[in-house]
């Protein structure tokens, strides 16, 4: 399960699985804050990995070209 938030403007979906991850896009990136070190596939909207990222705890900021991406199952918009 996921929630919306507002989070310095933007919004972002959070994770409430227990798995306590934020996804939100910014200016030519994708943030996903996390509590746990994690790994997460990153994918266009056709369905082709983008990117594999190993996320550590904290904020992760993963520079990415203007586009729609599906990051664990949650839509993300980068400008």
């Amino acid at each position: 399960n996921a929630r919306v938030a507002l989070r310095n403007g933007t919004t972002a979906i959070e994770n409430v699985d227990g798995n306590s991850q934020m996804v939100y896009g910014i200016h030519n990136a994708i943030v996903i804050e996390t509590a746990e070190a994690a790994v997460v596939d990153i994918f266009a909207v056709n369905g082709k990995l983008v990117q594999t990222v190993s996320l550590t705890v904290g904020k992760n900021v993963i520079n990415m070209p203007a586009g729609i991406y599906v990051v664990n199952k949650n839509k993300v918009t980068v400008k």
